[in-house]
This record gives structure tokens, sequence and C-alpha cells, in this order.
């Protein structure tokens, strides 16, 4: 990870980023995963996120080491995920071994940043494709369970939503989309609202 400090910087100006190789011997590729501004000044809200399409937990996991680095450059005071949906569909995956790796991992967590709050949430009710997700009552079972042994959070975006079958009535009401997987910018909205209203309120 690579830090500068770009100072008179003022939002909507253009920033140009270079990249010098030290050799010119071989062929040069790198890895640019992203960039965060931030104000000298103390106080208000830093947000980062990291998301990918069709990611599920384990494949966060997988990359725990890249992970842990982000996260120790950023400090943070929360740490928030939301996984499950595309898990939810594997009928193949081995629930026990899924549980002890999330396990692992937030427990790692706690030992990394123990001064972070971790927040795990369900996976929304969702019928992709007209299917039935095999495994969403075992994945959410699993995150309230890590979620209680390791001191973090659980917030049952399932049970918020209405329970089973719910995403008709998002997708009835405009909040979900055709696919029954993924939710329109209302049905978004007012997922974060729900999570907001319910962070505030613990």
């Amino acid at each position: 990870l690579c830090r500068a400090i770009v100072r008179n910087y003022s939002r909507g100006q253009k920033l140009t980023l270079r990249f010098r190789r030290k050799s010119k011997r071989g062929n040069f590729s790198a890895n640019f995963y992203g960039i965060a501004f931030s104000d000298t000044v103390d106080g208000g809200l830093q947000y980062h996120r990291c998301g990918v399409v069709g990611a599920t937990f384990l494949q966060l996991i997988a990359h725990e080491e890249f992970t842990m680095q982000h996260l120790r450059a950023v400090h943070p005071d929360l740490i928030l995920f939301s996984y499950g949906s595309n898990e939810s569909y594997n009928a193949g995956i081995e629930m026990k071994k899924y549980s002890a790796t999330v396990d692992g991992f937030i427990s790692r967590l706690r030992e990394e940043f123990p001064q972070a709050g971790i927040v795990i949430t369900s996976p929304p009710d969702t019928r992709s494709g007209g299917r039935f997700p095999v495994n969403t009552e075992a994945i959410t079972d699993s995150f309230r369970v890590i979620c209680e042994r390791r001191k973090s959070t659980f917030w049952d975006m399932h049970a918020v939503m209405g329970g089973d079958a719910s995403v008709y009535f998002w997708l009835n009401n405009g909040l979900a989309r055709k696919d029954k997987l993924h939710f329109t910018k209302s049905g978004y909205e007012l997922q974060g609202n729900l999570f907001s209203s319910a962070f505030l309120e613990s």
C-alpha cells in the first residue's frame, strides 16, 4: 500500500497519478485497488466500501492477508459485512466448514482490531431465477451464533424485510428488481435507512 499527501487540493480539480518503476528490466505490472481521500480536519465520518458483484464471504476470506493489510491502513472503528445471498443458492456448500471459516476470520478480526465494532447482516429474502435459496436459514443462524460468540452485532435483514417470501412484497412495491435477487434504488435506500435506524437505536 502506498500513501501520499496532496496539498491544496479542492474537490472537482483534476488529479493525475503517475507510477514510476525502479527497474527497466522485464515487464511491469501493477494492481490498483482504489484511492481514498481524507480531510486533515479531525472528526466526521469516513466510509470505505469493498464490494464485488457475485462475491461470497469465503472469497473475501481467501484473500485474508490482503484484507487485513487494508484494514490496518484505515484503522476502522466499525467493520460491516453483508454476505450470504450468493452462498444461499449453493446446494453443495458445507455449512459446518463455511461457519468455521467465517468464525475463524471474525475471531482474528477481534484480535487484530479489538477497538472496532463488527456488524454482520443476514442475507435478504430472494428468489433468483424463481429458485428457492436453500441456505438462507442456515447462513442466518450461523451468522447469529458467530456474532454472539465473538461479541459482534448481528442484523437480521431477512426478518426486517418481512421474512420468507417477503421479496414478492418488495417486488410489487417497486423495491426489488424483476430478477428477485437485486433491489431497486428505492429498495437499497430503504435497506440503508432501516439499518441506520437500527444502528442509531442500538
